[in-house]
């Protein structure tokens, strides 16, 4: 049986709740068009090497569904 040895490395983003949608709360990040950079919206109070964001192999916008996340860890 043949391994993979690739490590993929993904963020998935919850959409908002209920609680948060009702007391309009805000989203705190950005997503970079290739969807692999996530960065804060308010990028002044970050300091250090998070000031310009975290990169991922792929990341997952808020609503996406559970098989897809599936589809790219396991069938890609």
């Amino acid at each position: 049986m043949a391994s993979s040895t690739n490590i993929k490395v993904v963020c998935r983003f919850r959409p908002q709740n209920a609680l948060e949608l009702r007391e309009g709360g805000d989203i705190v990040v950005a997503f970079d068009e290739n969807l692999q950079t996530v960065q804060m919206k308010n990028s002044q109070a970050v300091s250090g090497p998070e000031k310009d964001g975290f990169t991922f192999d792929r990341v997952f916008l808020m609503g996406t569904k559970q098989h897809k996340v599936f589809d790219y860890g396991v069938k890609e």
